[in-house]
């Protein structure tokens, strides 16, 4: 086959003006990658970085296939014309900006939850990321197929009797995955964050990964529940709002107590604890009429909730002691039994 010089000419053409846009392109991602360094947020950088390969790529591909066109009007591979060739390298490189895309988000995302949880799983994130991209590669090809008139149906709902299969066999995997996503996404617990499950356990958060939540006990066990079974539970967390959380004390006194000294001996008895807050202020209420008492309640804050039960104790230790001293008794329960006489018993 011979070619004219016009073609060889326009094709030369063709390739450096690809090559050239290919430069223009690199340059122009370069300058806006420069303009992203001035960002708070790294995310734009990376997207960047990782789109720059494919679109020069892409741009350099677009010249070589008009110059291969310019020079091999006919141009045939496998009975197949450069159109379609040309049409299945672009989605192969267009699937491969995608999946760098998408790999980026989660790469930038883990790194994110890395400086907010400090111990995260980071196991999980090369997994996905093949996970990504080979599901990528399955629909690039599949569309490449369909593209040179091979029926895909079969092979697409073979794929999608292997991916229903696929789950279920991997059902409580996933559960525990999406799980840990959301939890992570939600941010309403935190590592050294201080929880109660409504199983009854409590503990500190030492690890939130993708697939279980570590908990440890005061006693410096380590709980391992599945992220599956924790979205399921009523989980208390004492440390949000604030760090501080409200304990209540309920007492009750004899009926002829002088109800503004008892007031003061709970709020005295309350500050002198060291491990109750000053802000917000210690405060008691009377709240009920008891049977056999006047029922009192002292609600103070903290910021130690682990060592609750020690801090109430200590302070009903305390109002005992005031109370003693001042003589404010706390009465016991008193029932009075009136017995109806039966006529036996008045004949005796």
């Amino acid at each position: 086959m011979t070619f004219t010089g016009e073609q060889i000419v326009l094709s030369v053409v063709y390739v450096a003006v690809a090559f050239f846009l290919g430069k223009v392109v690199a340059f122009i991602l370069n300058r806006i990658k420069h303009l992203s360094t001035k960002t708070t947020t790294t995310l734009d950088d990376e997207i960047v970085r990782s789109i720059e390969k494919p679109i020069v790529i892409a741009a350099v591909m677009i010249g070589i296939y008009f110059a291969i066109i310019n020079l091999f009007p006919d141009f045939i591979i496998f009975g197949y014309d450069a159109e379609i060739i040309y049409w299945i390298i672009g989605i192969f490189v267009a699937t491969f900006l995608v999946a760098r895309v998408i790999s980026t988000l989660l790469n930038w995302y883990m790194h994110k939850i890395s400086k907010e949880q400090k111990t995260v799983d980071h196991q999980i994130l090369p997994i996905m990321q093949k996970i990504i991209m080979i599901i990528a590669i399955i629909i690039a090809v599949i569309i490449s197929l369909h593209m040179l008139g091979v029926n895909v149906t079969p092979a697409a709902a073979g794929l999608g009797l292997g991916g229903l299969v696929f789950a279920l066999a991997l059902q409580d995997s996933l559960g525990n995955l999406f799980s840990g996503i959301h939890i992570m996404s939600d941010k309403t617990l935190k590592v050294k964050d201080y929880i109660s499950l409504e199983n009854g356990k409590e503990g500190w958060i030492e690890e939130i990964g993708w697939r279980t939540m570590k908990i440890r006990t005061k006693t410096d066990e380590i709980i391992i529940i599945p992220n599956s079974v924790l979205a399921k539970q009523v989980a208390v967390n004492h440390s949000l709002p604030t760090a501080s959380t409200r304990l209540t004390i309920r007492v009750g006194v004899a009926y002829d107590s002088d109800i503004k000294l008892v007031e003061k001996l709970l709020l005295d008895a309350a500050k002198s604890c060291k491990d109750i807050e000053k802000d917000p202020v210690p405060s008691v209420k009377l709240i009920d009429f008891g049977d056999s008492a006047l029922v009192y309640e002292l609600d103070v804050w903290t910021k130690n909730y682990p060592e609750y039960r020690d801090i109430m104790g200590e302070v009903r230790t305390k109002a005992l002691e005031l109370f003693r001293a001042n003589k404010v008794n706390i009465p016991f329960p008193i029932r009075t039994i009136y017995m109806k006489q039966s006529d036996y018993t008045k004949q005796d």
